[in-house]
This record gives C-alpha cells, sequence and structure tokens, in this order.
C-alpha cells in the first residue's frame, strides 16, 4: 500500500495533500503500486482500479510540463506532419456525431491544438468555436479563426452556460487534475439534448499490457490519468452522463509501430524507415490488420478509449 501523504510532503506540495488522499471516483484512500516513473509514480485505487500520476503535480509544475511539449517546435513539426492522419481520423468520428446529431449545430472542441478538427468541422457546416490553454498552438487557431477561440481556462471563457450541441474532448481528460470535477463543468456547457465527446489512452489494451513503463501515452507529469472502459464508465455515470457510443479503437499499424519504436525513434533510420516500409507496406498492413482491429474492438484492448455521453434525465 502507499502511504500517499509522507509520499506527497517530499514533493513539498503540503497545500494539496487533501486531494491526493481521496480517488476521486470511490474516495477511498488505499492504492497498490502499479509503476515507479521517476520522479513519478502511478498508483492504483485498490477498491475501484483507477490508475493516477502520484503526486500530483502542481499548477506550475504542470504548466511547465505542457509547455516544454506542446509550444515546442518538434511538437508543431510532428503535428503537421501527421495532419493528414488527424483529418482522415476526424471525418471518421463526424460520422458518427452526425449520426447522432444530424441536424449540425454549435460544437465546442476543447483542446483544440492547432485547429485540425474545426477545419474538418467548419467544411462539413457546423458553428465551430474552441478552447486552448497553450497560448503557442491556441495562438495559431485564433489567428485563423478569430473570436469563437478562447486561449485559457473553460470556466474561464466567454461562453455561455447551455450553449453547445456537441463538446469534444479528444485526449484531454487525462490531462486535467479532477476529471470529475471537469466533466462536471463542460456539461454546464452542453445543452439538455446535446452529446460530450471523448477520447483517451486505454491503460487496459493490449500494447499497454506488452509495453509496460515504455508505453507511448505513459508521460506521468503531462497525463495524469490512465483510464480503463470500467472507470470510464464509472467517471461518466458520476458526472451524470450515460454513454451512447463506446468502444476501443488503435490505427491500423500503430501496434506494430509501438513494439518496434517508430513513434520512439528520431534519427536517420526512422525517417529510412516511414520513406521506405510504410510507404510501400502500409495499405497491405492495413488490411493485413483489419482482423486484429475486429479482436480488439471486440474485447475493449484498443490504445484509445471513444465514447459519447448524454446528460442523463
Amino acid at each position: 500500500m502507499v502511504n500517499t501523504k509522507q509520499k506527497y510532503r517530499s514533493f513539498g506540495v503540503e497545500d494539496m495533500e487533501s486531494f491526493e488522499q481521496k480517488c476521486i471516483l470511490c474516495e477511498k484512500t488505499t492504492y497498490n503500486n502499479f509503476y515507479d516513473l521517476n520522479p513519478y509514480s502511478l498508483i492504483k485505487c485498490s477498491s475501484c482500479g483507477l490508475i493516477r500520476v502520484s503526486p500530483m503535480p502542481n499548477p506550475q509544475e504542470k504548466k511547465k510540463n505542457s509547455q516544454s511539449i506542446y509550444s515546442s517546435i518538434e511538437y508543431r513539426e510532428r503535428y503537421f506532419k501527421d495532419k493528414r492522419f488527424f483529418t482522415r481520423w476526424f471525418k471518421a468520428k463526424f460520422k458518427i456525431i452526425e449520426r447522432l446529431k444530424p441536424e449540425k449545430g454549435k460544437i465546442l472542441d476543447v483542446g483544440c491544438s492547432y485547429g485540425f478538427f474545426l477545419e474538418v468541422a467548419k467544411r462539413r457546416g457546423w458553428d465551430i468555436y474552441g478552447i486552448e490553454i497553450d497560448p503557442i498552438t491556441g495562438g495559431y487557431t485564433k489567428d485563423k479563426f478569430g473570436d469563437k477561440i478562447f486561449i485559457g481556462e473553460l470556466e474561464n471563457s466567454h461562453f455561455e452556460m447551455h450553449y453547445f450541441d456537441v463538446i469534444t474532448l479528444w485526449d484531454v481528460i487525462e490531462h486535467v487534475v479532477n476529471p470529475v470535477d471537469f466533466l462536471k463543468t463542460v456539461k454546464n456547457y452542453l445543452k439538455p439534448s446535446g452529446i460530450i465527446c471523448i477520447q483517451t489512452p486505454n491503460i487496459e489494451s493490449y500494447i499497454s499490457k506488452l509495453k509496460n513503463k515504455n508505453w507511448d501515452w505513459l508521460t506521468p507529469g503531462d497525463h495524469l490519468y490512465f483510464f480503463s472502459p470500467r472507470t470510464l464508465h464509472k467517471t461518466l455515470k458520476l458526472v451524470g452522463l450515460k454513454s451512447i457510443y463506446f468502444k476501443t479503437w488503435e490505427p491500423n499499424c500503430y501496434f506494430i509501430d509501438s513494439l518496434i519504436g517508430f513513434n520512439e525513434i528520431n534519427n536517420i533510420l526512422f525517417e529510412l524507415y516511414r520513406k521506405t516500409i510504410v510507404r510501400i507496406f502500409r495499405k497491405l498492413l492495413f488490411f493485413a490488420f483489419i482482423p486484429f482491429q475486429w479482436i480488439l474492438s471486440g474485447k475493449n484492448k484498443g490504445a484509445l478509449i471513444v465514447t459519447f455521453g448524454a446528460i442523463r434525465n
């Protein structure tokens, strides 16, 4: 068992002890060690199974960690290099969104980054809005879309309550200090008939189990919570949302790419791999991995969880 109070003091953040003591889902106070990832650890609630970082970084540390990643030139270059993939993925998500909300009303993308999702939404006829806390990525998107983009926290924005038909949280909830309180805040901006769309890494995925501490999305200090399908369902229920769509998935070649270190290598061999193996065999791998994708989806073992939640009546 972990004595979180003693451990938290060692990081000099006494003011957050009360949060460190209780699980945000079940309010229990006992945890098991999951991974040691110096200087952080991952701990697992012994009651509900939610996994999170310990100690929680204070706001200054969290801001520093985030800006070191998302304000960097390297992040921008890689993000734009993958724009075609993001666009294709967002189009696929809109097929689901528009099946549930065919009227195409107001949509808010929380954590909108460089605005790729909003570009797709605008082309499809949606009234677009965005929130981004990073001033570099948010500034780029604000220059493109104007005052419909707010740089900062949602609760400090100029957006009206109960205003949006759809709110999207693509790879967001794992970053926040308290996802339960955050989702309650987000829900206040949703129309009673609206939906919230969430994507987050799946700590119960096959690739997470295989790579253990070396899994791509284990980035403590940036990612603070790690959800499984069960703990994400519990989170939705706790904040008054019912899941109307739920599945796990991952890009078709992600499993192999991750195993061989494709997402971690940044050198001549990496570029050679991209320009030869990927370019030549990507389509073959795509079809070869279709049955594997069915297995992942059926067993909820894909690397990413996607769920859409509606307000419970």
